[in-house]
């Protein structure tokens, strides 16, 4: 709620999320990016690639 004391479904949403990292980390992101690059020089592509962990507590999705 804000100050006025009604609902802020922004800000509920928001902090909500918070914590929860929708990126992917750039030391994963990079080296994904350029074997796209590389793939498509070769007229091969990527539709879809899925990250996870073996614990599965992380689990990303690049479209």
């Amino acid at each position: 709620m804000n100050k006025e004391g009604y609902r802020d479904p922004t800000a509920e949403k928001a902090i909500a999320n918070a914590g929860k990292s929708k990126h992917i980390p750039k030391e994963v992101y990079e080296p994904v990016k350029k074997l796209k690059e590389i793939l498509e020089f070769q007229h091969i592509y990527v539709d879809e690639i899925k990250f996870h962990t073996n614990s599965g507590k992380y689990e990303k999705q690049w479209k």
